[in-house]
């Protein structure tokens, strides 16, 4: 059985130490709004969905929604149609560097808390 978007929610907010006080305040959602959803296993509704993705732009919302891919997303090229032509729109680098410099951030949490995980065993 598929986990559910609120148990990946978890299972990223674990991954990266963060508890739901720190989710709460960084995406301006209403205090114990997470917890109880985490506590319940309850859905979260659109809009909470939207600033949680807002607040941490590197997680996949294709994975915290469905649970396909990868829980972070990867910067892509992005096309644009126009008068049935397709043209590809040049990477903004800046984005593009400040978005590796997050997603190595989390990796190396990553790292260091499966590391965690090997020396408990």
């Amino acid at each position: 059985m598929n986990k559910s978007t609120t148990e990946r929610l978890a299972e990223f907010m674990s991954l990266m130490e963060i508890n739901n006080n720190m989710l709460t305040v960084a995406a301006g959602l209403s205090v114990g709004q997470i917890g109880k959803a985490i506590a319940n296993n309850s859905g979260i509704n659109s809009t909470s969905i939207e600033k949680i993705l807002f607040a941490y732009p590197n997680i996949n919302p294709e994975w915290l929604l469905t649970g396909k891919g990868e829980m972070l997303k990867t910067a892509t090229v992005v096309k644009i149609e126009d008068d049935n032509s397709t043209s590809v729109q040049e990477p903004d680098y800046k984005i593009l560097y400040e978005e590796a410099k997050y997603t190595i951030a989390l990796q190396k949490k990553y790292i260091e808390n499966l590391e965690a995980r090997l020396d408990d065993q």
